[in-house]
């Protein structure tokens, strides 16, 4: 399934409208190397234009005017899903989406840091909606635990502390993976951790995620 979306409809822009949803950005940092972030704050301003809310500094917002391609993710508390790219033009420090953000209740009563920054991005492609595959985030992760304790007597340097591995294990984790495709946009995915780096890379082979682009 292709991104075959050049702009949101109507049901897209209000699924991206609630405070209360994941939302997920996958920049590229100065280094070159896939960067997500979870940013709630993620909306469609209208049908062909992404915005983000800023309310503090972080990494993926000075990543994106060095680099603007972007991917996003959004999953509803519905659990449905839209992917896309888009691409960052300009930022304000007022306007009519600054004040919308701001009379958001999240923000407007003080329960959490309000808007400073929206940074506008320009809509390339996107998917959607799709319903997460909770079947299959299930399967995997049972996959994953079976072949944790096959793989560790035969592999060496495993990729988490066990606190690490046991938090992203659990059945009710949600994990994603980013990639830079050969078109310089990120891409990102679910994904169920393996316990070393060496099986980590299998898996990905496996699955031929990087087919068209680099880790």
């Amino acid at each position: 399934m292709g991104y075959d979306l050049k702009e949101f409809d109507k049901q897209a822009m209000e699924a991206f409208s609630p405070a209360e949803k994941i939302g997920l950005v996958a920049s590229i940092t100065p280094e070159g190397l896939p960067h997500i972030t979870l940013l709630t704050s993620i909306r469609a301003n209208g049908p062909k234009q992404v915005t983000l809310g800023e309310f503090c500094k972080g990494s993926s917002k000075s990543n994106i005017q060095k680099n603007p391609n972007i991917a996003f993710l959004v999953l509803t508390m519905d659990r449905r899903m839209w992917r896309g790219h888009a691409r960052w033009t300009h930022l304000r420090m007022d306007g009519p989406e600054y004040e919308s953000y701001n009379d958001l209740p999240m923000f407007r009563y003080n329960a959490y840091f309000g808007i400073n920054t929206v940074h506008y991005l320009d809509l390339i492609d996107a998917r959607g909606p799709e319903n997460l595959p909770l079947a299959g985030i299930i399967l995997s992760t049972l996959m994953t635990r079976f072949a944790r304790g096959k793989s560790a007597s035969k592999e060496h340097g495993r990729a988490l502390t066990p606190f690490g591995e046991k938090l992203l294990n659990m059945l009710g984790s949600l994990k994603f993976l980013a990639y830079i495709k050969d078109n310089g946009f990120p891409e990102g995915w679910y994904f169920p951790p393996w316990p070393t780096e060496t099986s980590f890379a299998r898996c990905l082979k496996e699955r031929q995620w990087l087919c068209s682009g680099s880790p």
